[in-house]
């Protein structure tokens, strides 16, 4: 059931294709060459990429100079800091760094706080994603990372469209939660979902990628197995990731683990206590590389 929202209801889903939020070449290199399938990462291009971005150089090299405080002096080479950093944590850095740049899009106060919680929402549910793909020994945990940091694009791109609408509909949650599909179906005759799919397909992102934003909530839709397990890993971590930085603004409250966290372990016929432990232990962890990362 769609509760009141005071926003403006639209006639029908508006025509977004041609307001999509910028997003980087840098970006896009960097999904291609988590995608590849070679026995070895393409870190020169990577390196190359990172170079002739200054945001991205900037995004990198303040990881390593801030997770390396033992070093004799400031590492100014993105080779080095590649090299040091390694390929996965690299790309990681670059897609958040990317995902980030969109705070530009939003204006008012309201919004901006809007936007900062569904950047803690997005790179929350990247990790815990890859946490959960990885706990499960699945293969391709960084598509699930990809994805995580993706999902909630359509929510970006709402916000970038209909910034007063979204950021209207965003408080009305009793709970605290992000609004639903439904809320977003009754309000703009689409939701942030559907948007996410479309986006990502016209930025050419891998398919993978684009399967599991569009169908993230959904994952019974898909039919290929490895798709569908990472599919539930990045719905369990969403979920999850709502809990632990939205809706929740201190961490001494209590994980209330959600119904989709549950559904995973049982797709995977393991039981779920481990899983609860491993969000736990890391909790207070990733709240504070989030806030982090989401400062700058």
């Amino acid at each position: 059931m769609v509760g009141f929202v005071p926003a403006t209801r639209f006639e029908g889903a508006p025509n977004l294709e041609l307001r999509f939020p910028p997003l980087s070449r840098t970006v896009r290199v960097v999904f291609d060459l988590l995608e590849e399938d070679d026995e070895e990462p393409n870190v020169a291009r990577l390196a190359g990429v990172v170079q002739d971005d200054p945001l991205a150089s900037l995004a990198v090299l303040r990881r390593i100079n801030s997770s390396f405080p033992g070093l004799h002096r400031r590492v100014t080479s993105i080779k080095k800091a590649v090299h040091l950093l390694g390929f996965l944590d690299v790309s990681n850095i670059v897609l958040t760094e990317g995902m980030l740049r969109l705070r530009g899009v939003v204006k008012s106060e309201e919004q901006v706080r809007v936007f900062e919680m569904l950047a803690q929402m997005s790179v929350g549910t990247a990790y815990l994603a890859r946490y959960f793909a990885r706990a499960f020994h699945l293969s391709h945990p960084e598509t699930a990372y990809s994805a995580g940091i993706l999902h909630a694009i359509g929510r970006f791109i709402l916000l970038y469209n209909k910034p007063n609408d979204y950021e209207a509909l965003w408080w009305t949650d009793e709970r605290g939660l992000a609004p639903g599909i439904a809320s977003e179906r009754a309000i703009f005759g689409i939701d942030h979902m559907s948007l996410a799919e479309v986006a990502c397909d016209h930025w050419h992102l891998p398919a993978p990628v684009v399967r599991i934003v569009g169908n993230y909530q959904t994952p019974h839709t898909i039919d290929e197995p490895s798709i569908y397990q990472l599919c539930f890993c990045v719905r369990a971590a969403s979920d999850t990731a709502q809990q632990l930085f939205i809706r929740h603004a201190a961490n001494d409250l209590p994980f209330d683990p959600p119904e989709s966290l549950f559904l995973l372990c049982e797709r995977m016929a393991v039981a779920p206590d481990p899983l609860i432990r491993l969000v736990k232990e890391h909790r207070v962890a990733l709240s504070l590389r989030l806030a982090e990362i989401i400062s700058g």
